[in-house]
């Protein structure tokens, strides 16, 4: 069995050649840093009392939210290409069945120690070239990275579980984005509601006590309890279990535990558009209902227990609501829903079939307006639910009339993104990368705002249509209109010249 597991593990590894695993851990580890750091001064160093206890206060709560889509990013690749043709009968006939998940999470758990020391180290390197002083406290160091091993495998393994039962990456990565938003906001309301995406953040090794008249903050060591650690170790060893026991039970010739031995083929003839009879049984609504309403929950729970902090007001609580939303959910999301139009094109032949049958132009143009209108419903959805919760907390004034321009901007600026994530997901046959870049570009957005640079990414323009830090900021709504078709319109003609210049053979 072991020596099994380890050749399934070299096969991971050979699967993954060329798909830049390095490099995406690497682009996550500068994202932390970039939070960890930025703004804070070479010369304010010495200012700053307990400078080691915040870093490493901060870096399980950053990875509540990074490393969680990392991992799950790393098991839906890991299993993508079993989904694909005869993969899996192919490697039941060289190893077994148990040997192959025990092989993935090899896989993963020696990602996951890399990525927890190559951060640490890159962030000590950083903050000495800075000027901290001495070095951090070894303890803390240890469990830091402890933690996030641990929270990071049980995502990991639990991933691996959603990413074999849906044969459609979509469910998978949509579950873990409603569960990272779900578990970061619950991390904030009790430290005793432990979810599987909340477990790094309980499990930090301090505490955090901010004064609010002065804006000062101090942290203290804190002794994690013994049951929050029997907890993580029950989460660990039961998604091993469990995943053991799923793998095990899968027959030959049917990969996903709730596939349909038979299913009706959709006939050309129902009238609906391509792009939705292929969606037909795709549990696509699933997360732009769920998270949405997740949102507008936590959102509304924030405002009612700060009304020391906010105002009673419309615009508090839409900053509360579209928040995370619109910087680290919204723009990932949409590239999961491109990705997953595109993934019948890139199995097998059908790019022979489909370019037979249909112009380059039309199938960009129907994928588009399917990720465009699913975007805009997406937006109208938050919109509401935003309108009831509202009127059930008891805000009786009129709306603010910039919410009526940030629904316009933020179906704008969605429709931008959409275009983008339709020519990523074409050149990219990877279900997973495409989102990876769709999340950093929702994180890159935000120092482009702060640099006056909205206008020149796309992810960075939904931030500032939506408002979410400020539903009362100023927006040029001729310019962000004329921009939002620049993007639309140089992505779509880049789709189609990469279609209609590119040999349908290669993209098999």
């Amino acid at each position: 069995m072991i020596a099994s597991s380890f050749q399934s593990t070299l096969l991971e590894f050979k699967k993954s050649k060329r798909k830049s695993t390095l490099l995406l851990i690497l682009v996550v580890i500068l994202i932390n840093l970039c939070y960890l750091f930025i703004g804070t001064k070479k010369s304010d160093i010495a200012g700053i009392p307990q400078p080691w206890e915040a870093i490493l206060f901060y870096i399980p709560l950053i990875n509540s939210l990074f490393l969680s889509v990392l991992m799950a990013v790393l098991a839906s690749r890991s299993m993508d290409l079993e989904h694909k043709g005869g993969t899996w009968n192919l490697l039941q006939t060289m190893q077994s069945k148990s040997s192959i998940f025990l092989g993935k999470i090899l896989y993963g758990l020696f990602w996951l120690i890399a990525f927890g020391v190559l951060e640490m180290a890159a962030t000590i390197v950083l903050a000495k070239c800075m000027g901290f002083p001495e070095l951090p406290p070894i303890r803390g160091v240890m469990l830091t990275i402890s933690s996030e091993i641990i929270g990071g495998m049980v995502i990991y393994q639990l991933q691996l579980i959603l990413s074999l039962c849906f044969s459609g990456q979509f469910a998978a990565l949509s579950i873990n984005l409603c569960g990272t938003l779900a578990g970061f906001f619950l991390m904030y309301v009790d430290d005793r509601i432990l979810t599987p995406w909340s477990l790094m953040g309980a499990l930090r090794v301090l505490n955090m006590d901010y004064q609010q008249g002065d804006a000062y903050s101090t942290y203290t060591w804190n002794t994690v309890p013994f049951f929050y650690w029997l907890i993580a170790v029950l989460y660990l060893v039961g998604t091993l279990f469990i995943g053991l026991w799923l793998y095990s039970r899968i027959d030959e010739g049917s990969l996903s535990v709730f596939s349909q031995r038979s299913r009706q083929t959709a006939s050309v003839h129902f009238g609906l558009p391509v792009e939705l009879i292929k969606l037909k049984r795709s549990p696509v609504w699933i997360a732009f209902i769920i998270m949405p309403v997740i949102s507008a929950l936590i959102g509304v729970f924030n405002f009612s227990i700060n009304q020391g902090v906010l105002k009673f007001s419309w615009a508090e609580l839409w900053t509360q609501q579209s928040l995370f939303l619109g910087i680290f959910f919204l723009s990932p999301l949409i590239a999961i829903f491109c990705s997953l139009l595109w993934r019948m094109e890139h199995n097998g032949t059908n790019w022979n079939v489909i370019l037979t049958m249909e112009s380059p132009a039309k199938i960009v143009r129907d994928k588009l307006l399917t990720a465009s209108g699913i975007s805009a419903l997406c937006i109208l959805w938050i919109g509401l639910l935003y309108l009831a919760s509202g009127k059930i907390i008891g805000l009786g004034s009129a709306l603010p009339k910039e919410f009526y321009e940030s629904m316009l901007c933020g179906i704008l600026a969605c429709i931008a993104i959409a275009a983008v994530q339709i020519y990523l997901s074409l050149i990219i046959r990877s279900f997973a990368i495409p989102v990876g870049i769709a999340l950093g570009g929702g994180l890159a957005g935000i120092m482009f705002l702060t640099q006056g640079w909205g206008f020149f990414l796309p992810y960075a323009m939904l931030q500032m249509g939506l408002r979410s830090t400020n539903l009362t900021n100023d927006i040029n709504i001729p310019a962000f209109i004329a921009v939002s078709c620049v993007y639309v319109l140089i992505f779509f003609v880049l789709s189609v010249y990469h279609i209609k210049h590119k040999d349908s053979k290669t993209q098999e």
